[in-house]
Protein backbone atom coordinates (compact mmCIF):
# COMPACT_ATOMS: atom_id res chain seq x y z
CA UNK A 1 0.00 0.00 0.00
CA UNK A 2 1.34 3.39 -0.95
CA UNK A 3 0.88 6.14 1.60
CA UNK A 4 -0.11 9.56 0.39
CA UNK A 5 1.44 11.10 3.47
CA UNK A 6 -1.89 11.92 5.04
CA UNK A 7 -2.50 10.85 8.70
CA UNK A 8 -5.83 9.29 7.67
CA UNK A 9 -4.10 6.66 5.50
CA UNK A 10 -1.63 5.75 8.25
CA UNK A 11 -4.45 5.31 10.79
CA UNK A 12 -6.36 3.03 8.41
CA UNK A 13 -3.22 0.96 7.83
CA UNK A 14 -2.62 0.69 11.58
CA UNK A 15 -6.20 -0.44 12.13
CA UNK A 16 -5.77 -3.13 9.47
CA UNK A 17 -2.61 -4.35 11.20
CA UNK A 18 -4.43 -4.45 14.52
CA UNK A 19 -7.39 -6.39 13.11
CA UNK A 20 -5.07 -8.81 11.32
CA UNK A 21 -3.09 -9.25 14.54
CA UNK A 22 -6.23 -9.95 16.57
CA UNK A 23 -7.44 -12.46 13.98
CA UNK A 24 -4.09 -14.26 13.94
CA UNK A 25 -3.91 -14.23 17.74
CA UNK A 26 -7.41 -15.75 18.01
CA UNK A 27 -6.51 -18.37 15.42
CA UNK A 28 -3.31 -19.16 17.34
CA UNK A 29 -5.24 -19.39 20.61
CA UNK A 30 -7.75 -21.79 19.05
CA UNK A 31 -4.91 -23.88 17.64
CA UNK A 32 -3.13 -24.04 21.00
CA UNK A 33 -6.39 -24.93 22.77
CA UNK A 34 -7.07 -27.69 20.24
CA UNK A 35 -3.56 -29.07 20.73
CA UNK A 36 -3.93 -28.91 24.51
CA UNK A 37 -7.24 -30.76 24.50
CA UNK A 38 -5.81 -33.38 22.14
CA UNK A 39 -2.84 -33.92 24.44
CA UNK A 40 -5.14 -34.24 27.47
CA UNK A 41 -7.27 -36.89 25.72
CA UNK A 42 -4.18 -38.77 24.60
CA UNK A 43 -2.74 -38.78 28.13
CA UNK A 44 -6.08 -39.89 29.62
CA UNK A 45 -6.43 -42.85 27.26
CA UNK A 46 -2.76 -43.77 27.73
CA UNK A 47 -3.29 -44.03 31.49
CA UNK A 48 -6.75 -45.62 31.24
CA UNK A 49 -5.37 -48.36 28.99
CA UNK A 50 -3.00 -49.54 31.74
CA UNK A 51 -5.63 -49.72 34.51
CA UNK A 52 -6.84 -53.17 35.60
CA UNK A 53 -10.29 -54.44 34.67
CA UNK A 54 -13.05 -53.44 37.11
CA UNK A 55 -14.13 -57.06 37.58
CA UNK A 56 -10.67 -57.86 39.05
CA UNK A 57 -10.90 -55.19 41.75
CA UNK A 58 -13.12 -57.26 44.05
CA UNK A 59 -10.67 -60.17 43.83
CA UNK A 60 -7.71 -57.92 44.57
CA UNK A 61 -9.49 -56.31 47.52
CA UNK A 62 -9.83 -59.70 49.22
CA UNK A 63 -6.00 -59.97 49.27
CA UNK A 64 -5.68 -56.73 51.18
CA UNK A 65 -4.37 -57.64 54.62
CA UNK A 66 -0.90 -58.74 55.71
CA UNK A 67 -0.65 -62.43 56.57
CA UNK A 68 -0.14 -63.00 60.31
CA UNK A 69 0.98 -66.26 61.91
CA UNK A 70 -0.29 -66.65 65.46
CA UNK A 71 0.38 -69.24 68.17
CA UNK A 72 -2.40 -71.16 69.92
CA UNK A 73 -2.83 -68.32 72.45
CA UNK A 74 -3.33 -65.70 69.74
CA UNK A 75 0.13 -64.14 70.15
CA UNK A 76 1.76 -62.89 66.97
CA UNK A 77 4.68 -65.06 65.86
CA UNK A 78 5.41 -63.75 62.39
CA UNK A 79 4.01 -61.42 59.69
CA UNK A 80 4.38 -62.04 55.97
CA UNK A 81 4.57 -58.69 54.22
CA UNK A 82 4.02 -58.04 50.54
CA UNK A 83 7.28 -56.44 49.29
CA UNK A 84 5.31 -54.12 46.97
CA UNK A 85 2.47 -53.17 49.32
CA UNK A 86 4.09 -53.30 52.77
CA UNK A 87 2.22 -53.86 56.03
CA UNK A 88 -1.52 -53.63 55.51
CA UNK A 89 -4.19 -53.85 58.16
CA UNK A 90 -7.92 -53.54 57.56
CA UNK A 91 -9.46 -50.74 59.59
CA UNK A 92 -13.14 -49.81 59.26
CA UNK A 93 -13.84 -46.20 58.38
CA UNK A 94 -15.66 -45.73 61.68
CA UNK A 95 -12.36 -46.35 63.55
CA UNK A 96 -10.40 -43.76 61.55
CA UNK A 97 -10.15 -40.30 63.09
CA UNK A 98 -12.37 -37.71 61.34
CA UNK A 99 -9.41 -35.33 61.50
CA UNK A 100 -7.28 -37.75 59.47
CA UNK A 101 -10.08 -38.17 56.92
CA UNK A 102 -10.46 -34.37 56.63
CA UNK A 103 -6.68 -33.87 56.31
CA UNK A 104 -6.43 -36.50 53.59
CA UNK A 105 -9.34 -34.96 51.70
CA UNK A 106 -7.81 -31.49 51.99
CA UNK A 107 -4.44 -32.74 50.76
CA UNK A 108 -5.98 -34.41 47.72
CA UNK A 109 -8.02 -31.28 46.93
CA UNK A 110 -4.97 -29.02 47.31
CA UNK A 111 -2.88 -31.27 45.07
CA UNK A 112 -5.60 -31.31 42.42
CA UNK A 113 -5.89 -27.51 42.58
CA UNK A 114 -2.12 -27.14 42.28
CA UNK A 115 -1.99 -29.40 39.23
CA UNK A 116 -4.87 -27.52 37.59
CA UNK A 117 -3.30 -24.14 38.35
CA UNK A 118 0.08 -25.24 37.00
CA UNK A 119 -1.52 -26.48 33.79
CA UNK A 120 -3.47 -23.24 33.42
CA UNK A 121 -0.37 -21.08 33.95
CA UNK A 122 1.63 -23.17 31.47
CA UNK A 123 -1.14 -22.88 28.87
CA UNK A 124 -1.41 -19.12 29.43
CA UNK A 125 2.35 -18.72 29.03
CA UNK A 126 2.29 -20.73 25.83
CA UNK A 127 -0.63 -18.74 24.44
CA UNK A 128 1.02 -15.45 25.40
CA UNK A 129 4.33 -16.40 23.80
CA UNK A 130 2.72 -17.69 20.61
CA UNK A 131 0.37 -14.70 20.44
CA UNK A 132 3.23 -12.23 20.82
CA UNK A 133 5.21 -13.98 18.09
CA UNK A 134 2.20 -13.96 15.76
CA UNK A 135 1.57 -10.27 16.46
CA UNK A 136 5.16 -9.42 15.64
CA UNK A 137 4.96 -11.38 12.40
CA UNK A 138 1.67 -9.75 11.40
CA UNK A 139 2.87 -6.21 12.04
CA UNK A 140 6.21 -6.78 10.34
CA UNK A 141 4.55 -7.19 6.96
Amino acid sequence: MVYSGRPHDRARSGLGCLLRSIFIALFGLALVALCGVSILFFQYYRVARTLPDISNLSQRASQFETTRILDRNGQLLYEILDPNAGRRTYVPLSQISPTLVAATTALVAATAALVATTALVAAAALVTASGAALLLLACAR
